[in-house]
């Protein structure tokens, strides 16, 4: 790496304090093994989730639910979005480049950074002039300020597209902190310092319109910092190098991955969007409330899937069948113990929780401790669908999320009009717990290892089974 000059720029410097802390000693020996870059990146996340924790607070107590409602809404549908732009390149820029740097084939890693780049811009852009098209058509005989929030949120499908990519980038390089440090901590970051200037600017009253404009910004400031760290770890063997191609695997290898993360995330958003459909924003700003918490017990999940998804293609690659079902299954359980005693004090006090929003938020407590519910569950069946992701069978995963976003719509329709927030959550928790079932049957099916938090007792009875 080359050495820093006597003045450097900020952008240098913030990462000059990220290598300091990358390379200290104790940090080093962590990362060694799965629990300790677990616990490495659980301990950015725990800062992190504080943060964006905060931020929410700030902007449910600035704006109220209704316009707290229509942010939130209107960042679902941005959610959501970003995942078909993105179509899925994170995840095999994450797979592929681990595997072209293992076999220093340069020429293909130059050319899948380049057609990931060009390729979900354009797809991202198109997605923008649908979503601009969409919300003149269906929001300016009744609310053009919705209009107005869904044309400015919808510069976010780019942006965080392309963060996307470049996550999945250093993921597959294997800086898998280094990936994530300016989503996790700078993001919220600098989301609440701004939207606390603009609340003071206006007298402690921000829209949602505002508060949507206010995270492109942040976003966007995200996006360049992201791309400095990247171009630094880019390995130097890429420098002249002439890309070479193979689109036609790349596409048809990344659909299914696309068509799964958006189902998956469509699963997690969609309790927003159908509270905000069927009863309307302010409802909306209220479940927004429950998902918020539902997000923290699963930070510990999502940790510990970051680290583990480069170790589960390469076991795999090698064939070392018993290693994966101690990976998966250590995975389950650091995921499931650290979910517990959060999930555990959401289901009995959710009430304080809530009320940090608003004191009319705690009408979403009883919600909250059904998805809380529903996130154990998850945690306990392991990383089902990253396991099938990371072995070439993306396409597995297919069937089994549409299956379950299916479900999901129709318990919504049936049970939101009638129970309101529980409904909601009931049908969310139906559709991830049939999902997550057939994903474990799947795994076993195609890898042959149990990924739960049981599969330890198939392990035993293996070795008992040893002569």
């Amino acid at each position: 790496m080359k050495p820093y000059s006597r003045n450097p720029s900020l952008l240098v410097r913030l990462q000059a304090i990220v290598d300091r802390l990358l390379k200290h000693k104790a940090l080093a020996q962590g990362r060694e093994s799965l629990v300790g870059r677990s616990a490495l990146l659980f301990v950015i996340r725990v800062g992190g989730t504080g943060l964006a924790f905060l931020y929410g607070v700030l902007l449910a107590r600035l704006m109220g639910v209704t316009e707290y409602g229509l942010y939130t809404y209107v960042m679902a549908w941005m959610q959501v979005l970003t995942y078909p732009a993105t179509f899925g390149m994170d995840t095999l820029m994450m797979r592929n480049i681990a595997t072209y740097q293992a076999q220093e084939q340069w020429g293909l890693m130059q050319g899948q950074l380049v057609l990931s780049r060009r390729f979900v811009l354009a797809l991202s852009l198109a997605l923008v002039l649908i979503v601009a098209g969409v919300a003149w058509l269906a929001f300016t005989p009744t609310n053009p300020g919705t209009v107005i929030a869904f044309w400015i949120g919808s510069l976010l499908i780019p942006i965080n597209a392309l963060n996307s990519v470049r996550q999945g980038t250093l993921r597959g390089l294997h800086y898998v902190i280094l990936g994530q440090a300016p989503e996790i901590v700078l993001r919220p970051l600098l989301a609440l310092t701004l939207t606390a200037s603009v609340g003071v600017l206006f007298g402690f009253s921000l829209s949602g319109t505002w508060a949507v404009a206010i995270y492109v910004v942040v976003a966007i400031a995200v996006l360049l910092i992201g791309t400095v760290f990247l171009q630094q770890r880019l390995p130097h063997q890429l420098s002249g190098t002439t890309p070479t191609f193979d689109t036609k695997l790349w596409i048809t290898s990344a659909l299914p991955i696309a068509f799964t993360a958006t189902a998956s995330v469509l699963n997690n958003r969609l309790g927003i969007l159908m509270v905000g459909s069927i009863l309307g924003k302010t409802d909306a700003g209220f479940y927004a409330a429950v998902t918020r918490g539902a997000d923290l017990v699963t930070f510990v999940l999502l940790s510990t899937n970051f680290t583990i998804a480069p170790t589960i293609a390469r076991v795999y690659a090698l064939k070392q069948t018993a290693r994966l079902q101690r990976v998966l299954v250590q995975s389950a359980w650091v995921a499931f113990l650290g979910c517990l005693p959060i999930a555990l004090g959401f289901i009995f006090m959710g009430e304080w929780f809530l009320a940090l929003y608003g004191a009319e938020f705690t009408v979403g407590s009883t919600a909250l401790a059904i998805v809380c519910i529903g996130q154990m569950i998850n945690a306990a069946t392991g990383p089902v669908g990253l396991a099938l992701n990371m072995t070439n069978h993306s396409r597995d995963t297919v069937l089994p999320l549409l299956i379950s976003n299916i479900l999901n719509i129709i318990l919504s329709f049936a049970l939101i009009p009638i129970l309101g927030l529980v409904g909601a959550a009931l049908a969310n928790v139906a559709g991830m717990v049939f999902w997550n079932l057939l994903l474990v049957y799947l795994v076993y099916k195609r890898l042959g290892v149990y990924p739960t938090i049981f599969g330890i007792l198939a392990r035993w009875r293996g070795k008992r089974a040893e002569p």
